[in-house]
C-alpha cells in the first residue's frame, strides 16, 4: 500500500465536512499535479486543553497519540486492548483521569472536565470500577496493586510523577498542567517521528488505528463520547 492509498483511505473515512476537498487535495498530490500537501501548524500549547471529542480530528489524533503509548490499565497493569478500545462497541471506554462525578460534584464546568488532558484509554471492567471514586483512594489502590510497576503503567498512560501524586492531592489544576505538558512533549515526538523516513512503514498499521476512530467517530452520539461513566 503506497502512501497516496492510505491518504485517500484515511480522508474517505474521516467524519469531517471537508472530505471532498480533502480528497481532492490528495488527488492531485498522488498524481503529481501538486507538489506537496498543506499543513496545519499544531498548538502545542492549546492541544491538551482541547474539548475531547471523537468527531474531531484533534481528538482522534489524541486518540492515536495515547494507543503510540502501548497503554497498561491503571487499575492492574494489563495491557489496555486498543483496538477494543478504539472499536464502536467501546466507544465510552476513554476514562476520565479524574473522574467526572467527582469533578461534578466539586463545582468545575464540563468544559474543563472534557479536556484531552483528563483523558486515557482503560478497559470498560476497569472504568466502571473507578468512575465515581475520589482521586486521592483509586490512586492509592493503583499503587496498591502495581507495586513496583506503578511507575511503567502510569508513564504509558502519559501520567509523570508529578501528576501522579497531584492526583493523590486532588489537585486537578496541577494535574492538568503536569499532563499537559507530558502530552505536549510526546506531541512533539509523535510530529518529529512523522517526519523520518521510517515513519512510512508503519503507515498501514496506523491506517487500521485511524479506521477504527473514523468509525467510532460515525456513531450518532458523539455528545456522549466521554459522557459515560468515568
Amino acid at each position: 500500500m503506497v502512501l497516496a492509498d492510505v491518504l485517500l483511505r484515511l480522508l474517505q473515512l474521516f467524519n469531517t465536512g471537508d472530505q471532498k476537498r480533502d480528497l481532492e487535495i490528495v488527488r492531485n498530490f498522488a498524481d503529481g499535479t501538486a507538489s506537496a500537501l498543506p499543513t496545519k501548524r499544531i498548538d502545542y500549547d492549546v492541544f491538551p486543553f482541547e474539548r475531547f471529542s471523537l468527531n474531531t480530528a484533534t481528538s482522534k489524533t489524541f486518540g492515536l497519540l495515547l494507543v503510540s503509548c502501548n497503554p497498561q490499565s491503571l487499575l492492574d497493569g494489563s495491557k489496555v486492548d486498543t483496538w477494543l478500545a478504539l472499536s464502536v462497541v467501546n466507544r465510552h471506554e476513554y476514562h476520565h483521569i479524574f473522574p467526572r462525578a467527582y469533578l461534578e460534584s466539586s463545582g468545575i464546568d464540563q468544559k474543563k472536565i472534557q479536556v484531552q488532558a483528563n483523558v486515557c484509554l482503560l478497559s470498560k471492567g476497569n472504568n466502571r470500577d473507578i468512575w465515581d471514586s475520589r482521586p486521592a483512594v483509586y490512586f492509592k489502590a493503583v499503587a496498591a496493586n502495581l507495586g513496583a510497576k506503578l511507575h511503567d503503567v502510569l508513564m504509558s498512560n502519559l501520567i509523570s510523577e508529578r501528576a501522579y501524586e497531584a492526583c493523590l492531592d486532588e489537585d486537578y489544576d496541577a494535574f492538568l498542567a503536569e499532563r499537559a505538558g507530558t502530552i505536549r512533549q510526546k506531541m512533539k515526538e509523535f510530529v518529529n517521528e512523522a517526519d523520518s523516513a521510517h515513519f512510512v512503514e508503519k503507515l498501514p498499521r496506523m491506517a487500521e488505528d485511524i479506521v477504527s476512530l473514523a468509525e467510532v467517530s460515525d456513531s450518532r452520539e458523539t455528545e456522549e463520547d466521554v459522557n459515560g461513566e468515568g
